[in-house]
């Protein structure tokens, strides 16, 4: 299910500060009937009211199927849905950051760019990795590149040019799956990768392949890698963790990571 939620604060009027209890009000909820995976808000104006939603789904026949669903707000702030496109099961997606095109990553090792235009999607390219693998993630930096990390481990680094994905290089990164891969804000020379073997790895495209730095601090699968746009030398990292019965028990926010001289540390 998709659930639209609004965070707000409360304001004291009459010591005119802000009181720090925050609320959490649900405005939208809507039954996707694939299972939603992940929601992008678009960032470019005027579409800044749009965003999209992927779904995944594994059948009894064990086909991996999914859907792309773009909804709007009106401006009544209701939900709207406003084009539902079929595909493989998706399993990441993102908007480019200059221009409003969107990449969707899936389980037939398929890269799909879709360009946002009239309030719609439309397929522009596509790519397959020949990684025979599930595509798990996808990030962009400002120059039409992106990086992505596969159920086998590997990262694969492409460019999008005229309207054509090329591929650029990919390599071994991880002994399992690569949960995530995400550019560096501050120079996109540097990208990390997470992965199922509880390792965080930097590289650096102008060394070479092989990751600059292995951080081991999480003790869990590395599922998250976010870039603070405004504050260099920090990233953000989750992972998950398992109960005693081996199973996923949540998903937790875990460490902050400060780049050093040596590479990364924990702060």
């Amino acid at each position: 299910n998709l659930t639209f939620f609004v965070l707000t604060y409360k304001y004291n009027f009459a010591t005119m500060s802000e009181d720090k209890t925050k609320q959490i009000i649900t405005l939208h909820k809507y039954k996707t009937e694939f299972n939603a995976d992940s929601v992008e808000w678009c960032p470019h104006k005027p579409y800044q009211h749009f965003f999209v939603c992927a779904n995944y789904q594994l059948t009894e026949t064990q086909e991996r199927i999914g859907r792309i669903l773009l909804f709007s707000i009106t401006p009544a702030n209701e939900l709207q849905l406003c084009q539902t496109v079929n595909t493989s099961a998706v399993l990441d997606q993102k908007w480019c950051l200059h221009c409003p095109i969107l990449t969707v990553v899936n389980a037939a090792s398929a890269i799909e760019v879709y360009k946002f235009e009239n309030e719609r999607l439309m397929l522009i390219t596509t790519c397959t990795v020949p990684c025979e693998a599930l595509i798990l993630s996808v990030d962009w930096t400002k120059e039409h590149e992106m990086i992505c990390s596969d159920s086998k481990g590997n990262w694969h680094k492409l460019e999008l040019c005229e309207n054509n994905l090329v591929l650029q290089n990919t390599a071994k990164a991880h002994d399992f799956e690569a949960w995530i891969a995400a550019f560096y804000s501050w120079n996109t020379a540097v990208f990390y990768t997470g992965g199922d073997d509880a390792l965080l790895l930097t590289f650096d495209t102008r060394i070479g392949t092989a990751p600059v730095n292995k951080n081991r601090v999480h003790q869990a699968g590395v599922t998250s890698v976010h870039s603070n746009i405004n504050k260099e030398f920090q990233i953000a990292t989750g992972r998950y963790f398992r109960n005693e019965g081996g199973r996923f028990k949540n998903f937790h926010f875990s460490v902050m990571m400060k780049m050093c001289d040596f590479g990364m540390c924990a702060i």
